[in-house]
């Protein structure tokens, strides 16, 4: 009888693995663009017999992460098809935008999380400003020390101020104000 049981176990494993060969991979749902931000319903587990090198197999390791080309439906996804998300999401209809404060002493009032307003100097010295909507992503510092004018300051602001903003932070002088 115990014979006939392992006899039994060893038919029933090899018609398992028979009619599931491979590993189990991600693989895509449908055609995307390159940049395009994967969700979890963009992926599906398939098997592969032979995956490529780096395949992965988790629908959690590419939520949120961009195509580094476009790609198409029943693609294997690897990890040299995606990049992260740079820096910290700015949040739904707004844009990340680094600025560089013209007083660098106001990198030790900041953190992440923090209000500030943006203004800025126009060619006659008036101040002019930029956006009262701003939050601090994060702050790049160089160590200890008062601060450094070369260090910029990440803010989320909204979608139509981002242009603008970038604008004058790259021609001229911009000052942060803590809300």
């Amino acid at each position: 009888m115990a014979v006939l049981l392992l006899v039994l176990a060893g038919l029933s494993a090899a018609r398992g693995s028979a009619a599931e060969p491979g590993v189990e991979a991600l693989a895509l749902t449908r055609d995307l663009k390159v940049g395009a931000v994967l969700t979890a319903t963009d992926v599906a587990v398939t098997r592969v017999v032979s995956p490529p090198d780096g395949a992965l197999a988790d629908p959690a390791d590419v939520d949120g992460r961009r195509l580094t080309s476009a790609a198409r439906r029943g693609e294997v996804l690897t990890d040299r098809r995606l990049v992260d998300t740079p820096g910290p999401e700015p949040g739904p209809g707004r844009a990340a935008v680094a600025v560089r404060p013209a007083d660098p002493a106001v990198l030790q009032l900041l953190q992440a999380g923090s209000a500030v307003v943006v203004v800025g100097i126009d060619s006659a010295g008036a101040v002019q400003p930029l956006t009262s909507d701003a939050l601090v992503l994060a702050v790049l510092v160089a160590g200890s020390g008062s601060g450094d004018r070369s260090q910029p300051v990440l803010l989320s602001v909204p979608e139509a101020e981002a242009d603008r903003l970038a604008a004058a932070a790259l021609t001229g002088d911009v000052a942060l104000r803590l809300r």
